[in-house]
């Protein structure tokens, strides 16, 4: 028998002296307390010197696993993996599967329908291990995925952190960061791009420590794209009297970009009449004209991050209790970049604009 000639399992077991399920055993780490330590050294050398590599078909069976995780991503439109923070997640999030032999499933569910696709027959019809689902949904509840019973990791949803697996921004850390860093360069006057009641109630909450300075939500329309939708709010905010115009815009790289560039048809600019702060690194932000300036997750990393949790959650065991746990020990931390879209109006401020 040659060692370059791809070798089987039953011609494997033969050369060991046992059957061909210890075999499969050893080779597929499922041995620990089945099979003898001589057993499973003489098998252990022999696939080392003939490469021996299991099917991953008979991999998936020896450990009663499919070998894939599911990236389900849900939003008002099917154009959510336009949006560059998705898009990045998925990246990190498959690339990790990648490295752990596992295959990843990406699906893309408008919100409107996500609670008809929750449920028991529609997910367990995937033939998926796991699922990490990501997205803009406010209407996502505890209820949708305790019936599964099938590990389940939210990207986001910070709000469901003490019943759910979530790995999330803490926003008590990061919104006082950000209205901080605001009102040092002199802003009062704050404008943030959010679809999150919630969301809109934090930061409401974080700028009333402070008497003098306002905040206001941008226009939520569920029939509006991000681009319009941005478009929109350009048009509104160049329609108001000097005066009483924010001074910063907090949003994605997308709502961004789209509020600039429409400004500039009033003759405004960036930064001159609004300083601009993207919760969103991406090459958008980076070469706009100017660059923007953003506080951001690395959204590669969390997405990667997502899918070591969700593989320690299947590979031990977890439970519920204990897989929140372990996705509360990892919480992401954005970080700045700062570059020139952001003013200063504080001439007593020694901030880098």
């Amino acid at each position: 028998m040659r060692k370059s000639s791809r070798i089987t399992i039953s011609e494997l077991a033969e050369l060991a002296g046992v059957d061909k399920s210890i075999v499969s055993k050893v080779a597929n780490g499922v041995s620990a307390g089945q099979v003898s330590a001589a057993k499973r050294s003489r098998i252990e050398s022999l696939i080392r010197q003939y490469d021996y590599v299991p099917q991953s078909a008979a991999r998936s069976l020896a450990r009663r696993r499919n070998q894939q995780l599911a990236f389900l991503l849900t939003s008002p439109t099917q154009n959510s993996f336009a949006n560059s923070a998705f898009s990045q997640m998925l990246s990190g999030f498959a690339q990790q599967c990648f490295k752990r032999g596992y295959q990843c499933q990406v699906l893309s569910i408008e919100a409107s329908t996500l609670r008809d696709f929750l449920q028991p027959k529609n997910m367990y019809r995937l033939g998926i291990d796991g699922c990490v689902l990501a997205g803009v949904n406010s209407a996502l509840c505890s209820e949708h995925l305790a019936a599964i019973q099938m590990p389940f990791l939210l990207l986001g949803w910070e709000h469901l952190r003490s019943v759910l697996p979530v790995i999330s921004r803490d926003s008590n850390l990061e919104y006082p960061e950000l209205l901080k860093y605001s009102y040092s360069l002199g802003h009062r006057h704050i404008m943030f791009d959010t679809v999150s009641p919630r969301s809109q109630a934090r930061f409401q909450k974080f700028a009333a420590n402070h008497p003098d300075f306002t905040v206001e939500p941008c226009l939520v329309d569920s029939q509006l794209s991000e681009f319009a939708l941005a478009a929109r709010q350009a048009e509104l905010y160049a329609a108001r009297p000097p005066a009483e115009r924010p001074t910063l815009l907090w949003g994605s790289d997308h709502f961004c970009c789209s509020f600039a560039t429409k400004l500039h048809q009033y003759g405004l600019s960036c930064p001159e009449d609004i300083s601009i702060i993207s919760y969103s690194e991406s090459w958008s932000a980076a070469c706009y004209h100017p660059p923007l300036t953003t506080y951001s997750l690395d959204f590669q990393q969390w997405g990667s991050t997502a899918a070591e949790v969700m593989l320690q959650i299947i590979t031990d065991g977890l439970d519920l209790a204990a897989s929140r746990r372990l996705a509360d020990s990892h919480i992401p931390r954005s970080i700045w970049h700062h570059r020139q879209s952001v003013r200063c109006l504080s001439p007593t401020s020694s901030d880098k604009t």
